[in-house]
């Protein structure tokens, strides 16, 4: 039998933790990064440009002899922050097509629509 102060087993266990995790979040390779002036090439073109996608940010970029993934450019062009139209505006602007639209629909007895 052995006998051990409370402090040293929880020390062990935090040395045990921060050697896992820091095993963990090493850096391991994968991708290269981009470069710095390219992120702001992307993230200009993508501001300039709100209504344009990631597939015409990456035809100009290839027009200047760049080659980068379409998935790559979504990951960093701006979010564009659209004013989109609620159901209630929607419904106020078009509401008597609506109405035009289904006044003139008669279901049959077959549940056919004429």
């Amino acid at each position: 039998m052995v006998l051990v102060r409370p402090q040293n087993v929880i020390a062990r266990h935090r040395l045990g933790f921060r050697l896992f995790w820091r095993g963990k979040s090493r850096a391991r390779g994968g991708r290269p990064t981009l470069d710095r002036k390219l992120l702001t090439l992307i993230h200009h073109r993508g501001s300039s440009n709100p209504t344009c996608g990631s597939k015409w940010i990456q035809a100009e970029l290839a027009k200047l002899g760049i080659t980068v993934f379409d998935s790559t450019i979504g990951k960093y062009r701006p979010r564009c922050q659209r004013a989109d139209q609620t159901w209630k505006t929607f419904l106020h602007y078009h509401a008597k097509d609506f109405i035009a639209v289904n006044s003139f629909t008669v279901p049959t007895v077959t549940l056919r629509l004429l």
